[in-house]
């Protein structure tokens, strides 16, 4: 199925963004509200991402599939660094700076092909105190 890019962002960005909010195991109520902020309920079924009833559709599955393919490659470096924000904010939506969840995002950063150097600067100019994982740092001679 032939996605716009918009709606490939849109589902990765949701798949990646609950990963992010459940990765200590507990889904406060302003990880909630950024969640719902951000995926309004309308936005993803206009997407046809969820049906009447909440559910995730068949369509959303083959998007993410999809994104996963195409995002690394249709989609400019300036747009991957604005979802890799997405989920850092996410990471720090419940005032606790989880490693667990920063994690999340620098996998997100691998699937869609930013370079390890290119994280690790972006992540610094942040000026947010989240970890960087050990894997996005560049190495050192010596």
């Amino acid at each position: 199925m032939d996605f716009e890019l918009p709606h490939l962002e849109l589902a990765f960005a949701y798949h990646v963004i609950q990963q992010v909010v459940g990765a200590d195991g507990v889904v406060g109520d302003a990880e909630l509200r950024f969640v719902e902020e951000r995926f309004p309920p309308a936005v993803l079924r206009s997407a046809g991402f969820k049906d009447a009833r909440g559910r995730f559709t068949d369509r959303y599955e083959e998007a993410l599939g999809d994104a996963l393919l195409e995002l690394p490659v249709r989609l400019p470096m300036d747009a991957r660094l604005v979802l890799i924000d997405l989920f850092l904010d996410a990471s720090l939506a419940d005032d606790d700076h989880g490693a667990a969840e920063a994690v999340h995002a620098a996998r997100a950063a691998r699937l869609l092909g930013i370079p390890d150097d290119v994280l690790a600067a972006h992540v610094a100019s942040r000026g947010d105190d989240l970890p960087v994982p050990s894997w996005t740092k560049p190495a050192t001679d010596g």
